[in-house]
């Protein structure tokens, strides 16, 4: 019991290398030769794969968006300034 106790995290590390690995083999694994098992991993895992990608996908969009807002902001600033600049005589 006491080795148990101090090899939990070990253990507990170790299943779940074990359950994504097994994960990994039915997704890659063609449909027609998955098996028993294979199948109830896809069929578990599917929804869950589908809202991590749609959650990635808009934090991608997010983070475009950031950017290119964040790149017209530059943009409008450095035209403005050039525009001020000129109007003063100064360069």
């Amino acid at each position: 019991m006491n080795w148990l106790r101090r090899g939990r995290r070990t253990l507990l590390a170790v299943a779940l290398l074990v359950l994504l690995a097994l994960m990994l083999r039915a997704s890659v694994r063609a449909p027609e030769r998955l098996g028993p098992v294979d199948r109830l991993l896809v069929r578990i895992t599917a929804p869950m794969q589908s809202v991590a990608v749609r959650l990635l996908s808009h934090v991608a969009q997010s983070w475009t968006h950031y950017v290119s807002l964040v790149g017209a902001t530059k943009s409008v600033s450095a035209n403005f300034c050039l525009k001020f600049c000129a109007t003063r005589g100064t360069t």
